[in-house]
């Protein structure tokens, strides 16, 4: 099992990883992240699982 763990803190890691994903240079995809949908809203409830 593989996971994508991708957390953005802020609105300037969110439009580095915006970036980032634009320009493909990411191990994941755009649409490996929609598949996933928005899980978690927080760190604290994703390290909980």
């Amino acid at each position: 099992m593989s996971y994508i763990a991708c957390l953005c803190e802020g609105a300037a890691e969110q439009a580095v990883i915006e970036l980032l994903l634009d320009a493909e240079k990411l191990i994941f995809t755009r649409d490996d992240l929609e598949k996933l949908g928005n899980k978690y809203k927080t760190s604290y409830t994703f390290a909980r699982r």
